[in-house]
């Protein structure tokens, strides 16, 4: 393991009390039958997560979130065709559901449409990997709960 600098550090002190400052925002799901909550709710944890990316050495989070950031979060609009796939990982992110599975569930519920648009992402990654990573990030703010 390496040692940070005072400036790493800093940094993970000062995106710790962001999300300690939103926690009350971030920790419980929305209304996922109600599509402006699940939009709202789920942008919020990918803005906290694109901040918290930066400070990982790995780029595939900060790719993901970009791109989701970029595409269906890119406004209320453009989400509602994601919308379903969004509800069905908030429906399964609490079970003992794989991350796997979920993201598979999710996909094949999507429109014809939505899936070539996952399938099309610009991060590199298979559909079913991009939706992977997007139910880790989720279930790891909601783990901050615990």
């Amino acid at each position: 393991m390496t040692r940070l600098g005072l400036i790493q550090w800093m940094k993970i002190l000062r995106e710790l009390r962001i999300w300690f400052q939103r926690a009350d925002q971030i920790l419980d799901l929305p209304d996922i039958n109600d599509p402006e909550q699940v939009y709202t709710w789920c942008h919020m944890i990918l803005v906290l997560a694109r901040e918290s990316a930066k400070l990982t050495p790995f780029d595939i989070d900060d790719r993901v979130v970009a791109w989701l950031l970029a595409v269906p979060f890119s406004s209320f609009d453009e989400f509602k065709a994601y919308y379903i796939v969004f509800k069905t990982i908030l429906e399964l992110v609490h079970t003992q559901t794989s991350n796997e599975e979920i993201a598979a569930r999710a996909l094949s519920l999507a429109s014809k449409d939505t899936k070539e648009k996952i399938t099309q992402n610009t991060t590199g990654l298979d559909p079913i990997m991009l939706l992977m990573v997007t139910v880790q990030v989720i279930r790891l703010m909601l783990s901050l709960k615990k």
